[in-house]
């Protein structure tokens, strides 16, 4: 999303919706990402912008929504702590955005270095939604950065990928497996294309892996 909204800013909208496509798309999309899809897509002229709004109207009417937003906005602001104490309680009920609650608390206990709990949370999301690329990557990261299985994890992002060609995390965290998985060359040809627009935080990541490789 703040790629997205950075490559907005700068007046790249068609590649702006490419990026937040996918999480649009997505069974897991939050009521934000979906409005900010919504308006790159009124903007590009396509049919799905009604599609988004009504689905951000949807997610509005839930009950717990401020709950979700609380969450959304611990994630954003690293509140790791706060942010599980939320998704433990909203998960403990049968929630009609369950994917979305286990995909993110997935990477929540990722970040709080439980690793085990982080994949155990992310396979349940990807038995859920064994199609949705979100859901794929988030396991296939996870499974990468807790160094649990790199083999499964090049696949599962491999195929997120394949799903949502052109997307920026998606490139990004693939460009890791590989590396991983010793195709250095591929990994690199993913890189030198991510490179020219890429900034900040984002170019010096990807100079370290070009380095590392």
């Amino acid at each position: 999303m703040a790629l997205s909204r950075a490559l907005a800013g700068a007046g790249n909208e068609d590649d702006a919706y490419r990026a937040i496509a996918p999480l649009a798309q997505s069974i897991t999309a939050p009521v934000d990402a979906l409005e900010q899809a919504a308006d790159l897509a009124s903007d590009a002229g396509s049919a799905t912008a009604a599609d988004y709004r009504g689905r951000a109207a949807a997610l509005k009417g839930d009950p717990d929504t401020n709950a979700i937003f609380e969450a959304e906005q611990a994630i954003i602001g690293q509140e790791w702590r706060q942010a599980v104490v939320i998704y433990d309680r909203l998960l403990q009920q049968d929630h009609p955005q369950k994917v979305m609650l286990l995909n993110n608390a997935a990477m929540v206990q990722f970040n709080l270095s439980n690793g085990d709990e982080a994949i155990k949370l992310a396979r349940q999301a990807r038995a859920l939604a064994p199609q949705d690329p979100m859901v794929a990557d988030t396991l296939g990261w996870i499974l990468l950065q807790t160094r649990a299985d790199k083999v499964e994890a090049l696949a599962l992002i491999h195929e997120a990928d394949e799903a949502a060609p052109g997307n920026p995390e998606f490139q990004w965290h693939l460009a890791n497996a590989l590396a991983a998985n010793g195709e250095s060359a591929a990994a690199r040809e993913i890189i030198e294309r991510l490179q020219p627009n890429a900034e900040g935080e984002q170019l010096a990541q990807l100079e370290n892996l070009l380095a590392w490789i």
